[in-house]
């Protein structure tokens, strides 16, 4: 799920709500409210995801609870009282008060979220803080049928999900102890639980066996499989890249594949499920931090598509060195803005044996992010006047920000707005220093057309029909048409109609029903697999 949430995180998370209350100490139930929960409630068929934190801070409980969907920041919630095992509180946002009432049993917190005559169920389940790389990685729990443990850092730093390769269903997966972990019915919905997952922690504070137990099948027995990782850094001129290669259990020389990250700040951990999903079928992989993230040195934000493909090239030189790689076998793969740099590696190297591409864009910068600003718009039920005047303002943003003028404009502008529902949708206001305005400029007008017309290495491209992010019918024509002035007889291009931007199976596209989504589209890994295999030769 690595394209997950891009803009969310990098261009428009304008914050999580954050509210915090005090209630006096005193009490064992005061004692059992402490630590970290996570649930929600339904409003107008959308699935709403909480999260709630609460912390003794001398004489008194501290609250405070994120709402990372909904990208709004509020006020204090107001008339918070536990009597005995009851739980009462006000939310006060800008244009409603939620009351929330409740009970406090055990490991759950339950009861009805009320707003005048409109109510509904909420739950809340406790769950404890865990260092997730104690548990990520590929259990194999039966013959070819693996489940893939990752960190969802992308969404929440400090989250695991899990991914079922065989099927493509994926939850997250919420630690009730440091050992039991659930999952409820789809991402971010809770309850009633699905499915429990039992890690047995061996040496080196690693997990190393997984007891599997879906609500309506037997209780499988997993144990972690033991790829080969490989810490590796290489460089690109004066920029220092460091990665995890992964290497399969068979006998090299392997085929490779080098990964090119979506949008925003990037560590090697986002892709290592497709690394660790094509090393179990005999094909390496090469992750790698996003130059001035993590281990590697530089600054994305100051970095043109030119200079994160020369970081994808060094990679290719680099993998291509070493013995245990078959240097005629390295291809590319790329998802959403790693869409448009694949195809720029391909265009510079003939060494580049394939790409593989997920939801690539076939039009600029500027025109992908207007027209995802529009679609996250509609798909999330917004009047036509609504974006009309939120498409006015992101317009704004991007003529000042090209032409250096109207700046003190735009600010009364964003200020006007603030109050508007639709506001943080647009990512809120970036002033005319605000450094994402220099990388900006590096990349808007980024052309895909001439450098697709010059890829002649085989092409595999994954679209979802539901893709909020990018103009999907477009893109497909523009990579069409322009690998065929390529003469490029070896392109698979392939929309799932109800994919979304990271082929997740959804309905709308939009961010309200991502708690509610459960999977990749039917064949995600199926389709990458045998094109792959039908593309390289591994080892045996």
């Amino acid at each position: 799920m690595a394209v997950f949430l891009d803009s969310l995180r990098t261009c428009t998370l304008a914050g999580v709500l954050v509210i915090s209350f005090v209630l006096p100490a005193s009490g064992a139930d005061e004692k059992l409210l402490e630590g970290d929960w996570v649930g929600g409630f339904e409003r107008d068929g959308n699935w709403v995801y909480i999260q709630v934190h609460f912390r003794r801070e001398e004489a008194a409980i501290r609250g405070t609870y994120d709402i990372p969907l909904e990208f709004t920041t509020g006020g204090p919630l107001d008339r918070l009282s536990l009597d005995s095992s009851r739980i009462r509180f006000d939310m006060n946002r800008a244009d409603r008060t939620l009351l929330f009432e409740g009970m406090l049993e055990g490991t759950a917190i339950s009861g009805r979220v009320t707003e005048a005559a409109w109510q509904s169920f909420f739950r809340l389940d406790r769950i404890v803080r865990v260092r997730t790389e104690v548990y990520a990685g590929t259990y194999q729990l039966e013959a070819d049928h693996y489940v893939h443990i990752r960190s969802w850092d992308e969404f929440d730093p400090g989250t695991l999900q899990c991914i079922d390769f065989r099927t493509g269903q994926f939850r997250t997966l919420f630690p009730s102890s440091e050992t039991t972990f659930f999952t409820g019915p789809s991402v971010l919905v809770t309850y009633p639980v699905e499915t429990t997952a039992e890690f047995t922690i061996g040496g080196q504070d690693r997990a190393v066996d997984l007891a599997w137990k879906h609500a309506d099948s037997a209780r499988l027995m997993g144990k972690r499989v033991n790829l080969t990782y490989d810490e590796v850094s290489f460089k690109n001129r004066d920029i220092t890249l460091s990665g995890t290669l992964v290497l399969p259990q068979t006998k090299g020389p392997h085929p490779a594949v080098i990964f090119v990250h979506p949008a925003g700040p990037r560590l090697r951990k986002g892709l290592l499920t497709w690394a660790e999903f094509f090393a179990l079928h005999g094909v390496a992989g090469l992750t790698y931090d996003k130059r001035g993230v993590g281990a590697s040195s530089g600054d994305w934000m100051r970095a043109s598509f030119q200079d994160l493909a020369g970081d994808a090239l060094a990679a290719l030189q680099f993998v291509k060195g070493r013995k245990d790689i078959d240097a005629r076998q390295v291809g590319i793969w790329g998802a959403s803005q790693g869409g448009w740099i694949a195809p720029l590696v391909a265009s510079q190297s003939s060494e580049v044996a394939f790409i593989i591409s997920q939801s690539g864009s076939g039009v600029s910068p500027e025109e992908q992010e207007l027209y995802r600003s529009e679609a996250w718009l509609q798909a999330d039920g917004f009047s036509q006047a609504e974006i009309q005047r939120a498409m006015a303002l992101i317009r704004s943003r991007y003529e000042c920000a090209r032409t250096g003028q109207g700046w003190e404009q735009l600010a009364a502008a964003e200020r006007a707005a603030g109050s508007e529902r639709w506001y943080t949708y647009t990512g809120g206001a970036a002033g005319k220093d605000d450094p994402f305005w220099e990388f900006w400029r590096l990349i808007y007008g980024y052309d895909p057309v001439p450098v697709l017309e010059r890829v002649r290495c085989p092409v595999l491209a994954m679209w979802g029909g539901l893709d909020t992010y990018v103009p999907v019918e477009k893109s497909v024509a523009v990579w069409r048409k322009s690998l065929a002035r390529a003469g490029n007889e070896d392109v698979t291009l392939r929309v799932y109609p109800d994919g979304d931007h990271s082929l997740m199976e959804a309905k709308t596209g939009g961010l309200k029903e991502v708690p509610r989504l459960k999977g990749f589209v039917p064949g995600y890994f199926e389709i990458q697999k045998n094109w792959i295999l039908r593309h390289v030769q591994v080892p045996r």
